[in-house]
């Protein structure tokens, strides 16, 4: 692997294997990471898949910190309903990459989001049920009507679920 070095512009080639500690007491979890380093500085960076290791690892963290369902846990509640990632988000009334972010560690949910899918899980015939008449995709537009606006979908029906928040489910 080659790549420039981001303080000296050299070239760096020499690709090595470390354990990092992420977390603390029962929540620290060992990495065993790749991570390149500078031939003529000697400074180190850790590789893209590395990082990614890292931000997935820390998410996972703060979720059970927190008592919010893991990623892994949300990618087979939506495998199991039979429906897409930007499906999901948009029976949650997400923006189309929320749930993709969630299930890959980009991003972690909120308490009320997760209450929100735990309603969808307690309650899945009721979720299959709505994603059987949002009939995705193409339907769901005329259903509920959005407009884009800064990388945010919103809709003019959120007050006929105002009890729950959701844009398209209510349990």
């Amino acid at each position: 692997m080659k790549a420039e070095c981001g303080l000296c512009n050299s070239t760096m080639t020499k690709i090595f294997e470390k354990e990092l500690v992420v977390g603390k007491e029962e929540y620290a979890t060992k990495l065993n990471l790749k991570y390149i380093e500078c031939d003529e500085c000697g400074e180190s960076f850790y590789t893209k898949e590395s990082e990614s290791v890292i931000n997935k690892t820390v998410s996972d963290i703060k979720r059970k910190k927190q008592g919010l369902l893991l990623g892994e846990e949300i990618k087979a509640f939506r495998k199991s309903l039979g429906v897409t990632q930007e499906q999901l988000s948009i029976m949650l009334g997400m923006a189309p990459k929320t749930i993709s972010r969630y299930e890959g560690g980009f991003a972690v949910q909120s308490k009320q989001t997760d209450e929100h899918l735990r309603l969808m899980i307690s309650n899945r015939d009721r979720a299959i049920e709505k994603a059987i008449e949002l009939n995705f995709l193409e339907d769901c537009i005329e259903i509920f009507p959005v407009r884009k606006h800064k990388n945010i979908y919103k809709t003019k029906t959120r007050e006929n679920h105002s009890n729950c928040g959701s844009l398209a489910f209510c349990g």
